[in-house]
């Protein structure tokens, strides 16, 4: 088998047809080739980690029972090799599994966890990644919010509100599109927090997430806020305001934001008449 794993793992581009005749022949002879591939979960190797995987999508069911027994590893690489492959899978048995590694000492391992488990999309694992959002790694957080958002958690939203002022981008962002997730009643709790809001970073990216919801709560909100002494949340707005362009209130909030003095929302709101193409 070790043969057959080298060739299956060859980096040089000419040997593309050796590499993937060696895969497949892997798969043929799953019952030999899966305690070997177990064994290398934990490799340092690239190239082999990409070719485990591949063969492990390849096989399908065969391969469950041997990456749920993957995720009782103690090394990290391997835990988190496994991981990428079940999200990959979308492999909702591994869900449970997954949730025991979150809180796994090694941020990679946790991220990869929490990933995972967003890209699986069963919502009744969402509270066990509401402890990520306040994890000391940026990556985590980001990670949390973001699967959050994949499992349209709308349970308790205020908790992802301290995330749109984080330090990080990506954590800022992510929250922004969970709380995009939210439902009616959840959206008039958001429009609330904006009036409450004092950190600009944190309103701007509220109205993003209150925009995308496309409630009639949230085009209220946004046709509200054009008049904004904060060009800034004008221009957000009259982004946002591109994505109702079937309502002519829209359209003539845009129209009128398109002469501003202001370059940002003149800018924002000509490209908004832009995407909204020629007047029939």
């Amino acid at each position: 088998m070790k043969d057959l794993f080298d060739r299956a793992t060859s980096g040089e581009p000419k040997f593309e047809g050796l590499r993937k005749e060696a895969r497949e022949e892997m798969v043929r002879r799953k019952e030999e080739a899966l305690p070997y591939l177990f064994s290398k979960l934990g490799t340092r190797d690239a190239t082999e980690r990409h070719a485990i995987k591949d063969i492990f999508l390849q096989m399908g069911e065969s391969g469950i029972p041997y990456l749920l027994q993957g995720l009782k590893l103690k090394d990290w690489r391997s835990l988190i090799e496994v991981a990428f492959i079940i999200e990959e899978m979308k492999e909702k048995r591994g869900a449970p599994a997954l949730t025991a590694i979150v809180a796994n000492d090694n941020w990679r391992v946790r991220q990869a966890a929490i990933s995972a488990i967003g890209e699986i999309g069963d919502s009744s694992f969402a509270d066990v990644l509401l402890p990520s959002l306040s994890d000391g790694n940026e990556l985590v957080r980001k990670a949390g919010a973001y699967a959050l958002g994949q499992l349209k958690w709308k349970t308790r939203p205020e908790v992802l509100l301290p995330l749109l002022g984080d330090s990080f981008y990506g954590v800022r962002y992510s929250a922004s599109f969970a709380l995009s997730k939210s439902g009616a009643e959840e959206t008039r709790s958001l429009i609330n927090s904006f009036k409450k809001k004092s950190d600009k970073l944190a309103r701007y990216h509220l109205i993003d997430a209150i925009g995308e919801t496309q409630t009639d709560d949230a085009f209220a909100f946004l046709i509200s806020i054009t008049g904004d002494t904060d060009p800034l949340v004008r221009a957000f707005a009259v982004r946002m305001l591109a994505n109702y362009q079937d309502k002519p209130e829209a359209m003539d909030a845009i129209k009128k934001l398109a002469l501003e003095k202001d370059l940002v929302v003149r800018s924002e709101a000509l490209t908004a008449l832009q995407k909204a193409g020629p007047e029939e």
